[in-house]
């Protein structure tokens, strides 16, 4: 990592230590484009929202209560809602006519909480907010945070949410899905937190709680895919060593392997990091 100056993941921890105790709400949109552009009743899109409610955490830690709460509204075709209801790893998708959009969104910017917006390459998403007429002023929005400008300011890169994931050891699936994008950039907000405290006051306690949020295990319809890509991966295994006995038939695995629960410990390199296709 380097060691140039990191403003945005200074405000980061700010944020997450602040005495407010705000509302980090991390936020997706599939098809951004189309509502900045013109949001008509037959435009498939989706938004996607995780809610991490920090003034629910506390010493010694719950021990419940921690999950991120996640929702997801889809608008346009039914075929379309069907496909992409499929893909989902959190809660239930719903259908919603695409004017109940901006209603939808305001119900989790409460106007007596403190709200920290998250996204990853979130211009896009404010764009479309600002279209859907959801009050983004300095009363409103405490702060904003981009997962892509921190991996940045600490790398160098600029790099898609899926390398920032297996960059920071956390285990994802079914990724442009808006819910699971929002709920995956919250996870990785979190994590780069933590794994790069710096010069922060973040207590030991706090990292813990960030982390277990972080590291939740995925939901079982989720883990569903991982199981049969570790069934196919036994297969390909077996095949390989009858027909080229002696060749290496894996590469090394994602770091960070306490992020990966038991049942996807031997999966190979190529299948986590295909897991979101």
């Amino acid at each position: 990592m380097s060691t140039r100056p990191t403003p945005e993941l200074d405000r980061l921890h700010a944020l997450l230590l602040s005495h407010h105790k705000p509302l980090f709400v991390s936020i997706d949109f599939e098809g951004h484009q189309f509502i900045c552009k013109g949001f008509k009743p037959s435009i498939n899109t989706q938004v996607g929202l995780s809610i991490l409610d920090t003034n629910k955490l506390s010493q010694p830690l719950p021990k419940g209560g921690l999950a991120i709460d996640t929702f997801h509204y889809v608008t346009g075709e039914r075929a379309y809602f069907e496909k992409v209801e499929r893909t989902t790893n959190w809660g239930k998708s719903q259908h919603i006519y695409h004017s109940e959009m901006g209603n939808k969104i305001k119900q989790f910017l409460p106007r007596d909480r403190k709200i920290v917006l998250v996204g990853h390459g979130i211009s896009g998403d404010i764009a479309a907010l600002r279209k859907l007429r959801i009050n983004l002023g300095p009363t409103a929005i405490m702060g904003t945070l981009d997962t892509c400008t921190i991996f940045r300011e600490l790398t160098g890169r600029i790099t898609k949410l899926k390398d920032i994931l297996v960059d920071v050891g956390c285990i994802f699936s079914r990724l442009h899905n808006a819910s699971n994008d929002a709920n995956f950039t919250l996870r990785a907000l979190l994590l780069l937190a933590i794994n790069n405290p710096g010069k922060s006051s973040l207590q030991d306690w706090q990292a813990d709680a960030f982390r277990a949020i972080s590291t939740e295990p995925l939901p079982e319809k989720a883990m569903g895919r991982f199981r049969n890509l570790e069934r196919r991966d036994q297969k390909l295994l077996k095949v390989t060593e009858l027909n080229f006995p002696g060749l290496p038939t894996s590469k090394p695995v994602v770091p960070h392997t306490h992020c990966i629960p038991n049942a996807t410990s031997n999966i190979s390199y190529a299948s986590r990091v295909a897991i979101a296709a």
